[in-house]
């Protein structure tokens, strides 16, 4: 999964009314920056397997080993 910042993205809008199309070429999407995020999911489970004082500092590093970033 690569995550990225939608509201970095330029949309564009179909109509003029309540029912208008609110739209984001794919062509944006794919070029749009991968951010660094860590889902909820993750930590929680993190936290309850890693019973540590550092948490944070072990949980990035090892989230990043995860998910192979530098």
């Amino acid at each position: 999964m690569r995550l990225i910042d939608a509201d970095e993205l330029i949309y564009f809008t179909l109509g003029d009314d309540e029912k208008s199309l609110r739209f984001v070429p794919s062509e944006f999407i794919e070029q749009a920056e991968t951010i660094d995020a860590i889902p909820i999911e993750w930590i929680l489970r993190y936290l309850f397997d890693h019973p540590i004082i550092n948490y944070f500092d072990s949980m990035i590093q090892d989230w990043r080993k995860e998910n192979e970033i530098d």
